[in-house]
């Protein structure tokens, strides 16, 4: 057996995630869900029951954890998880939870927003030679040896 995942939005149609096991895939549906206790949207999807023909989203052959893409900022989505066996037969939802993506923005884009002027999209470090500084430490060393042998 394996596992599938359902997943969908409070306030549209979307993407989700499910978790493989056994080396098998797993699949993810859509659509909006309430278990009563985690403040989604009410609709298709319920907790503990096998979910709807025509919801499925997605897969995944990952163990523990799977990448949901295409979802759109500041909507609410519902995931669960359900296992299926060798057969394609889907199980029971686990319980369903509730979130919303959120725009990330990296260091060097607020830096920029910000007035930020360095950069240029790469970094480069130099250490600038001191020459002289060498000299100087050499010539001193000589003057040393000098005076050393010159004294009796």
């Amino acid at each position: 057996g394996g596992t599938s995942g359902a997943a969908g939005s409070g306030t549209s149609g979307a993407a989700g995630s499910g978790a493989g096991g056994s080396g098998t895939a797993g699949s993810s549906t859509a659509g909006s869900a309430s278990d009563g206790k985690n403040g989604c949207a009410a609709s298709a999807l319920v907790p503990f029951k096998a979910p709807p023909d025509g919801y499925e989203c997605g897969s995944t052959t990952a163990n523990t954890s799977g990448t949901v893409s295409g979802l759109t900022n500041f909507t609410t989505y519902t995931v669960g998880v359900a296992a299926y066996d060798d057969l394609g037969n889907v199980g029971t939802l686990s319980e369903l939870a509730c979130a919303t993506p959120e725009p990330v923005d990296d260091f060097f884009e607020v830096y920029r927003r910000a007035g930020g002027k360095g950069g240029n999209g790469y970094c480069a470090i130099n250490q600038t030679s001191t020459p002289g500084m060498l000299g100087l430490v050499l010539s001193a060393m000589g003057l040393l040896v000098w005076r050393r042998r010159r004294m009796p």
